[in-house]
């Protein structure tokens, strides 16, 4: 699955996923076209029969926007914006994860 993805966006694992957010390096794409700051807002779900899934509920721009974050979510990971090559790419991703 991942080697479909465009080269600047990943998945991310559980673990590196939550080492992000406590650091404060996650952004979501609001409406405005900014990118604010991401914080966990709750429990951490994980299913026994699907060991890699998970669910982190979160919220952006105080208690404005919220959403959550899974296995599946795109991240982007390059300081340029995501453009895609053509209209049957795969949309943008709304996560972007800043660099130190």
């Amino acid at each position: 699955m991942t080697s479909l993805l465009p080269r600047n966006v990943k998945l991310l694992p559980l673990d590196e996923c939550l080492r992000l957010l406590e650091a404060g390096r996650i952004r979501w794409l609001a409406p405005n076209g900014n990118y604010w700051l991401v914080k966990q807002n709750g429990a951490i779900k994980q299913w026994a029969r699907r060991p890699l899934a998970y669910k982190i509920p979160v919220k952006m721009g105080s208690v404005r926007f919220w959403g959550a974050l899974t296995e599946t979510t795109w991240f982007d990971s390059d300081v340029d914006p995501y453009v895609p090559e053509s209209l049957s790419s795969p949309p943008r991703p709304s996560y972007r994860i800043l660099s130190n």
